[in-house]
Parts: structure tokens; C-alpha cells; sequence
């Protein structure tokens, strides 16, 4: 079907948006769909690109059927179309034929499944996408995450229908659209990331550096890598703050004043305000669409996290290509981790065993560490419905009694500095960057300000 160009959108539920487009929600019965995304565990595709089989189901049918054919689908980037590259082939077949086309090693990092109703209002085509379920697929398949916000694309059959969409959308709290590709990955790094303790709580310490490219080396970092995980979301600007939002879910950060440190380290206070209702948070001054690949790197001395970010922000007001976009590096502290910490995450990953993950938390808040064992309790929501399992992670929360602020051991700070002016160097040395005080505040009103001239 050829169209222009889509409007897509989270919003409340499918009755909202057949209220404002006055759909008969029966006239349309759901289409099961399941997608499973491929890439390599450390994902190597473009950030705003992805590499997929998709197929559609019936309902009564177990997820991502070993015995299922596929159709095989690749977006190469934001910039260019999706390309259907195979219909009907198993999934070893699609392993294969990706690595025709440049993606080898590839294997599933995860499913998604969700329903989809079609709906046709004269020259316009609504799909809405509810039930919206991720999935890992390792040993067995388990659920990682659900969305609570339907989806909402708009097809145009002919043009002059974009501006009284526009119109009807603006009456409907609605909010910027994810891909399930970036929203499975936010799922993966919510689910398994290894959990840290911050020694340094209410700052943030980071480097950051001026990129034309956002290809590095994972195994040529100095210190090992940890995990690799990678996300988007909207960036809305308010006075004093923005506002983060990543389908039905928001959270404000308050940034302080910068302070530069040696090894061109900048620090400041951050403070970040969890579980805002995304659908209050009103019209920003601005917003960007940020997404991010984190290289999670380990200094095995210290057992302390660092964070190489790879971000790569478009503006709504510019063309989408890397003239027009900002790349950027940022080197952060992301915590302390516990030594015990990575064998039983990979087990967790593995199995999707929630005992592991009630085991830790009982265990890190036996041993006085309450911001870990919070930490993965809170996964819990995501991961089951059942109410025992629920039942029991409110128990242990309750235990958890509020602490007086641990002292900060002497020379951490400067620890912390040393090892991002460490990274720093070697990644200004090895791929050319350069570095930065550059915030994406700063960049974004400058992008507005040349777009309007």
C-alpha cells in the first residue's frame, strides 16, 4: 500500500482514539502479530535501524512457534525503507540469509507479540496495536515487559488529510512514537542489567566528546565490557528541567551547575523524579528524540561501572541524516557492582528464573545493600502478573528501612575522575573525537534557531 508518510502515536487506549476518529471498535477484529528482532548479544545494527522476522497468528497460538515461517525484514537506518528480504522461511533460514546481506552471527534477542485492529475512515487507514508483550527467547520463552499505552499509525491515502489529523490528535493526550524494536531493547536492559550501587549518589560525573561516527571497537576498550544495551526516548525541555518519556512512562531530571574537574571531567547534581504521568507532563518548549547505544566497561580493581554512550539526537525540525543530527560520546560513572553479581544475572537471562532474581534481592538487603536489592525487586512488575510473586517482592520491599547517607570513602571521587579521563584519552586517541562541552540543550535550540532563519 502506498501512502504518505505515517502519524504514529501512544495514546490512553483504543477507545480514546475511536472516540476522537468515531470508529465502531467491533467493525475490526484483531490481527495476532508477533515480530522477533535479530541482532548479535552485543547489538552491532544501526541504532535506528533493525533486522527482523515477522509473521501473523492465531490467536490461540503458543508464541514464536520453533515449527513457524517468516516473512524476513531489514531497515537498514532511519533514512531508508524497510526491504522485505525473504516470505515464508523458517528461522535458520533467516539466520542464513542475513548473513548474506552483511548481518553475520546474528540470533533472536528478543519477541514481541501484540494485536492489531484495522480500521478505514474514507481516505484514512488506523492501525491500533494493543496488548503490546515483549518476550525473551533463550532456553525457554518468557515476558519481559508490557506496554499499558496503545499504538496508534495513521496511513493517508491522499494528501491534504494531514492537517485535520494533526488537528483531532491535538485534542487527545498522545505521546511521541517508539519503535517496539527500541522498546524491546529498553526491555532487555530493564530486565537483566546487572544491578549497581551509586558511591557517589546525587552527581552525575561524565566526559563528553564531539563524534562524526558512532563505530567503535567493543573488545579494544581498555577496561572489559560488561554489558551492552541500547534505548531511545523523547527528551521534552522544560524550564529548569526535561522530562524523559518512553511510551506510557515518564520521569523528570533537574541537572545543577556544571563543575570541571582535571582530565576535562565535568560533575554536577542530578536528580531524577521517577513515575511522572506521562500524559500530564503538558506542551515542552522543545524536544529531541535521543537514542543510545551504553557500552557498560568494568575496572576489575574497583568493581566500578563506566558507561560509553553513543548517542546519536534528531530534532523534529531538521532532515534526518548525519549532517542534520548530532552525534555525540559521553563517558559516565553508572555505579559499583557486587562482585557475585554477573554469573546469576547471565542465569537469570538464561532460564528467566524468578528465584534468582528474589534470591539476590533478599540477599543484598540481608548484607545492607537496599539500593540493589530495590533495584531488582522493582523488576518485578514487568516480568509476571502472578500475585504471589508480587505478594512476596512487596514483603521484602517493606523490610527495607530508610538509611542515613553512607559516608563517601576518601579518594573515590578522584578514582571515579581518573578512570573517565582514562576512557577519554583512548577513545580521543584511537577514533578521533574530540572533546566537548557541548550539551544537547544547548545544540537543539541552536538547530531551531538556524531552521527558522
Amino acid at each position: 500500500m502506498q501512502t504518505l508518510p505515517p502519524i504514529r502515536r501512544f495514546v490512553p487506549s483504543l477507545d480514546a482514539i475511536a472516540e476522537v476518529f468515531g470508529i465502531n471498535v467491533d467493525s475490526a477484529v484483531p490481527e495476532v502479530c508477533e515480530h522477533v528482532y535479530l541482532d548479535q548479544a552485543y547489538p552491532q545494527l544501526p541504532l535506528d535501524g533493525y533486522l527482523r522476522m515477522r509473521r501473523a497468528v492465531p490467536s490461540e497460538s503458543p508464541p514464536f512457534d520453533d515449527e513457524a515461517t517468516w516473512a524476513l525484514e531489514l531497515r537498514p537506518d532511519g533514512a531508508r525503507p524497510l526491504r522485505v528480504l525473504a516470505e515464508e522461511v523458517d528461522q535458520a533460514e533467516c539466520i542464513d540469509l542475513a548473513g548474506t546481506h552483511g548481518h553475520t552471527g546474528v540470533s533472536p534477542r528478543f519477541g514481541v507479540r501484540f494485536e492489531r485492529r484495522r480500521y478505514i475512515q474514507d481516505t484514512l487507514v488506523i492501525d491500533v496495536d494493543t496488548e503490546v508483550t515483549y518476550f525473551a527467547i533463550r532456553r525457554s520463552v518468557y515476558r519481559i515487559a508490557r506496554e499499558n499505552a496503545s499504538r496508534v499509525t495513521i496511513r493517508m491515502l491522499v494528501p491534504g488529510q494531514e492537517e485535520a489529523v494533526a488537528e483531532a490528535l491535538a485534542g487527545l493526550s498522545a505521546l511521541p512514537y517508539s519503535t517496539k524494536c527500541m522498546m524491546g531493547y529498553s526491555a532487555l536492559e530493564q530486565a537483566f542489567r546487572i544491578p549497581k550501587y551509586n558511591e557517589l549518589p546525587g552527581y552525575e560525573f561524565e566526559a563528553k566528546l564531539e563524534a562524526d561516527h558512532l563505530d567503535i571497537d567493543h573488545g579494544g576498550l581498555p577496561f572489559p565490557v560488561l554489558e551492552v544495551v541500547q534505548s531511545d526516548s523523547i527528551r521534552m525541555y522544560f524550564k529548569g528541567h526535561r522530562v524523559n518519556t518512553r511510551a506510557g512512562t515518564a520521569r523528570t531530571i533537574i541537572k545543577g551547575t556544571v563543575e570541571a574537574l582535571p582530565g576535562q571531567v565535568l560533575k554536577r547534581t542530578e536528580a531524577k523524579v521517577p513515575d511522572v504521568d506521562p500524559w500530564e507532563v503538558g506542551a515542552p518548549r522543545m524536544e529531541m528524540r535521543r537514542y543510545k547505544r551504553k557500552v557498560n566497561v568494568l575496572n576489575p580493581a574497583t568493581m566500578r561501572v563506566y558507561t560509553v554512550s553513543l548517542h546519536l539526537c534528531e530534532s523534529s525540525v531538521t532532515p534526518r541524516d548525519s549532517d542534520a543530527s548530532l552525534m555525540q560520546v559521553e563517558i559516565e560513572y553508572e555505579g559499583t557492582m557486587l562482585p557475585h553479581m554477573t554469573r546469576r544475572m547471565a542465569e537469570l537471562e538464561a532460564t528467566g528464573d524468578l528465584d534468582i532474581l528474589f534470591e539476590l534481592a533478599e540477599q543484598s538487603i540481608d548484607q545492607g545493600q537496599h539500593e540493589v536489592g530495590l533495584q531488582l525487586l522493582g523488576r518485578i512488575p514487568a516480568l509476571t502478573d502472578d500475585p504471589f510473586l508480587r505478594r512476596r517482592a512487596r514483603a521484602l520491599i517493606d523490610r527495607v528501612q530508610p538509611r542515613a547517607a553512607r559516608p563517601i570513602a576518601s579518594g573515590t571521587e578522584a578514582e571515579v575522575v581518573a578512570d573517565i579521563a582514562f576512557l577519554r584519552q583512548h577513545l580521543e586517541t584511537r577514533y578521533a573525537y574530540r572533546n566537548t562541552r557541548l550539551t544537547k540543550r544547548k545544540w537543539l535550540k541552536a538547530t531551531r534557531r538556524s531552521s527558522a532563519s
